[in-house]
């Protein structure tokens, strides 16, 4: 066998191997879609896919609520090659809302005593998140609780704790406490509404889906 043979046999197994993997993965996503419609509809929600010019992924909707998981079709004009970018799970509804300014909630961000440098990187990385709302920033400071089961876990801002303890209700509280996704979720409410944000996406199966729906309708029961 020369040469020229063997390297076409690599080619063509090579190749087979790419549909293989290609045919996997398509199979595995549409199960996946398959079990989180099923998850929906047995909790009377609608689901619907995103598929346009812009975005692919899927949003599952309650009465006033909306749940997406979508992935950014970045197009490189150099070659016209679509390439999937990443795109954060959020859970958001316009039913609740803080009246006392910006309140963030998320995982315990470690004390690291770098002087002012440390607060000035963290205030910069919060106005990224918040975006149009950055503004509100200098409103907000860290509250602190004496109740060392949420000092330990969970971070909060707000303009008061009085502002905070509005919305960490005892079923709010709970469900952070008892959280078990590997990513903990950035909670954002204003006036506009509230935002449950997986930053890395990392809500995929049913079961983490149902999660972040848990903890924004323990949000909307209060």
């Amino acid at each position: 066998m020369n040469d020229l043979s063997v390297s076409v046999i690599v080619i063509v197994v090579t190749g087979l191997f790419v549909i293989f993997i290609l045919m996997l993965s398509r199979h595995k996503k549409k199960s996946r879609n398959e079990a989180i419609k099923q998850m929906a509809a047995s909790h009377g929600w609608r689901f619907e896919q995103i598929n346009d010019s812009a975005y692919e992924g899927f949003a599952i909707l309650g009465t006033d609520w909306r749940f997406e998981s979508k992935v950014s079709k970045n197009t490189d004009q150099s070659n016209n090659v679509s390439i999937p970018e990443n795109f954060p799970n959020s859970w958001s509804t316009a039913s609740v809302r803080s009246t006392d300014g910006l309140i963030l909630i998320g995982p315990k961000i470690p004390s690291i005593d770098i002087g002012g440098l440390g607060n000035f990187l963290l205030q910069q990385a919060l106005r990224l998140f918040l975006k149009d709302e950055a503004e509100q920033i200098n409103e907000i400071s860290e509250v602190h609780w004496d109740r060392p089961a949420i000092e330990k876990k969970i971070s909060v801002w707000a303009s008061s704790e009085e502002a905070a303890l509005r919305f960490l209700t005892f079923n709010v509280e709970n469900t952070l406490l008892n959280w078990k996704l590997r990513e903990f979720p950035v909670v954002k409410i204003s006036s506009k509404g509230i935002t449950i944000t997986l930053v890395n996406g990392n809500a995929r199966s049913p079961e983490e889906i149902k999660a972040v729906i848990d903890l924004g309708l323990a949000f909307l029961r209060g």
